[in-house]
Parts: structure tokens; sequence; C-alpha cells
């Protein structure tokens, strides 16, 4: 994926890509930081709501959050510019994409098993869509109720959740 235009939170970040031969060092590439990805999909899942087809942003998100250690604050931050930069408006009202009643809907999960059906996925997700649905909305809620509030999010989470107070 390439992405132009997007405000990228916190800042790109230097990784190495596996090198096809061994005998050849990894090069290094500039990417997207988790975070960045997260609320990119995040405001996709908000903005589209029940229309979304993109099953894989929800694979995504829960593979992401399964893997990595997510500091609270960054995540915050990048969520704030993402919908800031796309002009999607936060309410009191909790989107859908953030309840499990919106991952009980038959649409959705017959899309979901429509997309596992499709091909190989590197991790291999749960069959339901509402267990998917449980980690996002436990790892997201709470990120989207701190911007709400207008507090700072100083939580970690762990690979797999859940949010703890931050060790700083």
């Amino acid at each position: 994926d390439m992405g132009l235009g997007d405000s990228v939170w916190p800042g790109p970040r230097s990784c190495a890509y596996p090198a096809l031969l061994p005998s050849l060092p990894a090069p290094r590439l500039r990417a997207y930081p988790r975070e960045q990805t997260v609320a990119e999909k995040l405001e996709a899942m908000v903005k589209l709501d029940t229309q979304n087809s993109r099953m894989k942003d929800f694979h995504d998100v829960w593979a992401l959050a399964g893997a990595f250690e997510f500091d609270g604050a960054a995540l915050q931050q990048a969520v704030v510019a993402c919908f800031e930069r796309r002009r999607t408006p936060w309410t009191d009202e909790t989107p859908r994409a953030l309840t499990s009643a919106f991952y009980g809907m038959p649409q959705l999960a017959a899309r979901w098993e429509h997309y596992l059906a499709a091909g190989t996925v590197l991790v291999p997700p749960p069959a339901q869509f509402e267990d998917i649905g449980e980690r996002i909305t436990s790892f997201l809620g709470p990120v989207r109720d701190s911007i709400v509030a207008a507090e700072l999010f100083a939580q970690i989470s762990p690979p797999g959740g859940p949010w703890q107070p931050s060790r700083v």
C-alpha cells in the first residue's frame, strides 16, 4: 500500500525488509507506524459503517492488536490526526463498528465468511466475526472514549491486550 497526503503519526519508521537471498543484507525501508495503520482502518470502519466490505481491515486490526504492544497515547494521537485529516467527526454516540451488536449482524458475518473463503492469510483469524469484534472493541473502544472525553489515554496494550496503566 502507498498513502499520499495523509498525516503520519508518530512518523515513518525504519524497518528491515527480508532479503530474497540470504547472502544479501536486508534492505531498510521507511514504513507506516502500526498506530497509523490502525488509525486509518478505524476511520474507514467508522465512516463506512455497515457498508464496509473491507473485511481485511477488521482482520488487520485484530492481528495487529494481538501481535504487538501499543502505546495508548501514540495510538490516540494517530487516530485524532487521521480523523481530522479526513474530516471524519466524532460524536457522543459510539460508532457501530465499536459495538458488539455490529459484529453480530448477519450480513457482516456473511461478508466475513466470504473473506475467509477467498484465500489464505498470514495470521489465521477466528471463524466467527463476533470473535474479531471482541478484540477490536476492547482495543479501540477505550481509545475512542478518551478522544471524546478529551483525556490523554496513558495506557499500554501488551500483545492481545488488555489495556493497562502506562509504566512511565
